[in-house]
């Protein structure tokens, strides 16, 4: 069979199905003519639209709501025109929409699925607005600077662990000062300790003053021998001062020489006495022990080293003895008086009187002033809640979270309404007043913080914790049950803690 023989048949074909159409009683539609109409072959083949191609394509899903591969079998349209390839890229949604409302509007023989259409179209083109405006505030907040962003407010449990932890450090730091201020106190014992030891000078003795010189034996001293020699035995002025005058003969001056204990020498030298060492010689008195001076002997010979005095230290004063004789020296070394000119006494002059000098008469005392009465000092006008709307308010919401802690027999609710301001501030100030050692802490402390509210109105977290601290040390027991009070009635929805500020605002909710 070749080609001319199909092209018959089809003939054959349409012209049995125009026949049978003819006899309907309806009007032949334009999907009917356009199919079995006498019409060019060129009239009803056209390319297919993109759209038509995903169109007349389906997908396979393989979950609910999720689009899987696409299914590569086409659908048959029509007489046998089989559907185009399959396209793996995604198709626009407004191409595939543009495509089945023109087929509809072309064939008309499905209303409903036009307005679906339309629906879309318009949901599409929504869509597509909402989505620029998005990226469009998207684009501004990269551009816009970046905002720090606030920590969230933390929990009852993250405050309370910061409170123990914040006691801790301090009961640390606080026996870290007491330590320290012990050793400081320590210190400061132990330099005045060793102040006044320092200060304790004692006297040093004859033996300590004294040294052996090596060699043995005594090293006689011939001036002095001379000068001692000439001394009676045991004369009490012996230990005086020797000041021998000697003349130059050629330029007639004198000078003093003093073989004299110094000024600083012991009591035990000064007196003559023997001193508690044995067989120590000295130049002043001899031998410890005898009376006389021995010139020559075969004992151990000694020398006398005078040890100053301490530094800043001012030596006692040597007795001067003003009636003491003049020690008789020998004629080779004895020096020529000078007879010395006595003056003439000079007469006392003449001092005229002076003339009498009346007495003046007794001047009247001043009048005694009386001293001003002090002013006394004004007492301070107790603060008073001020009645508000806003206060009225507060104290409502007092009565109806924290009624049964101020008040354990209260029983104030929405219907039966607590006291009025004034009663809620006398009776919270009676509350405060109370003393922590012999009450409960918690009623009294959550009277404080709420009298101190209602007194300042939103206050500053640093200030309401001074407040309650305040009142926390009246008892040891009672510390860091302030902070708890306050979270108490944060989480009772009685108050809250307004962090957005610089710092954190107590208010009532």
């Amino acid at each position: 069979m070749g080609i001319l023989d199909s092209v018959s048949r089809l003939s054959l074909s349409t012209d049995d199905i125009l026949t049978a159409s003819n006899r309907t009683i309806a009007d032949v539609g334009p999907f009917t003519d356009a199919l079995l109409g006498k019409h060019l072959i060129t009239d009803i083949i056209r390319d297919a639209e993109e759209g038509e191609h995903a169109l007349f394509t389906h997908r396979s899903v393989d979950l609910a709501g999720v689009k899987g591969p696409v299914d590569p079998r086409p659908i048959a349209v029509g007489g046998g025109v089989v559907g185009t390839g399959v396209r793996e890229r995604e198709q626009d949604v407004d191409v595939i929409l543009g495509a089945a409302l023109r087929l509809v509007e072309t064939y008309g023989s499905m209303p409903r699925a036009k307005s679906l259409i339309e629906d879309l179209l318009d949901r599409a083109s929504e869509a597509r607005s909402r989505i620029s405006l998005l990226e469009d505030e998207l684009e501004e907040l990269k551009n816009a600077e970046p905002t720090s962003i606030e920590p969230d407010m933390p929990s009852l449990k993250d405050e309370e662990r910061a409170v123990v932890k914040i006691e801790s450090q301090l009961n640390a730091a606080r026996r870290r000062r007491d330590a320290l201020r012990e050793q400081i106190a320590q210190k400061q014992r132990a330099r005045v300790a060793s102040q006044t030891h320092t200060n304790v000078i004692s006297t040093p003795t004859a033996a300590a003053r004294t040294r052996t010189r090596p060699g043995g034996g005594k090293i006689p001293n011939p001036f002095l021998a001379r000068l001692t020699s000439t001394l009676p035995e045991k004369d009490p002025d012996a230990t005086t001062n020797l000041s021998v005058h000697l003349a130059d003969p050629k330029a007639g001056e004198s000078f003093l020489i003093d073989e004299g204990p110094p000024q600083w020498a012991d009591d035990s030298i000064l007196s003559g006495t023997a001193s508690g060492d044995v067989g120590v010689d000295t130049i002043w008195g001899g031998h410890g022990g005898e009376g006389d001076v021995d010139e020559e002997g075969d004992g151990e010979g000694t020398v006398v080293l005078a040890i100053p005095p301490a530094l800043g230290l001012s030596p006692p004063t040597s007795p001067v003895r003003t009636a003491a004789p003049a020690p008789v020296l020998r004629p080779s070394i004895a020096p020529t008086p000078v007879p010395v000119p006595v003056p003439a006494p000079a007469p006392a002059p003449v001092v005229a009187a002076p003339p009498p000098v009346a007495e003046a008469p007794p001047s009247k005392p001043p009048p005694e002033s009386k001293p001003k009465p002090a002013p006394e000092p004004v007492a301070a006008k107790p603060q008073q809640v001020q009645v508000t709307s806003e206060t009225q308010a507060n104290t409502a919401l007092i009565w109806t979270t924290v009624g049964k802690v101020l008040v354990p027999s209260s029983n104030y609710g929405p219907d039966t309404p607590g006291p009025d301001v004034l009663e809620t501030a006398s009776i919270l100030e009676s509350l405060s007043s109370q003393s922590l050692i012999s009450s409960d802490p918690q009623p009294i402390l959550t009277a404080t913080l709420l009298l101190y509210l209602l007194l300042n109105g939103p206050s500053p977290l640093p200030a309401v914790r001074t407040a309650l601290g305040d009142k926390e040390k009246e008892s040891e027991s009672a510390s860091g049950l302030g902070i708890k009070a306050l979270y108490a009635c944060v989480a009772k929805k009685l108050l809250k803690i307004d962090r957005k500020g610089r710092e954190a605002t107590v208010r009532f909710e």
